[in-house]
């Protein structure tokens, strides 16, 4: 068999992995997460995607489906609005958010500057 291109449904109903991508036209609580009921019946607010599985290897192509859910954060969103959350805990995960990139970001910052080679002395003449 040569190079074959062959593609699988998840739902087998024909043979194709396909993969639903949420438009950004949901609603956003005021400091909350992007919600919208009924995620999983929301079919008319989906953007299929096929995934195109080479010589056969649907593990390999489940690795990419999972890959893309996880970057365009997908499967965050449908655990989040799978059921309700209050509003004191949207803002809550939202504060949380914020401080947790706030964090990141100096200890990126701080990371690049250690790794640096050539970085200015912070006591200039004292050793």
């Amino acid at each position: 068999m040569n190079k074959q291109f062959l593609l699988y449904h998840i739902n087998m109903s024909s043979l194709q992995i396909t993969l639903n991508k949420v438009e950004a036209e949901f609603k956003v609580h005021p400091f909350g997460h992007p919600l919208f009921r009924g995620i999983t019946r929301a079919h008319q607010r989906f953007i299929n995607k096929t995934v195109l599985v080479k010589d056969n290897n649907v593990e390999e192509a489940l690795k990419i489906l999972n890959k893309k859910l996880s970057q365009e954060k997908l499967l965050e969103i449908y655990r989040r609005t799978r059921y309700y959350e209050k509003p004191y805990q949207q803002r809550n995960q939202y504060s949380y958010e914020i401080c947790k990139a706030i964090y990141n970001e100096d200890m990126n910052r701080k990371i690049a500057l250690i790794s640096r080679k050539n970085r200015p002395d912070r006591w200039p003449g004292q050793y």
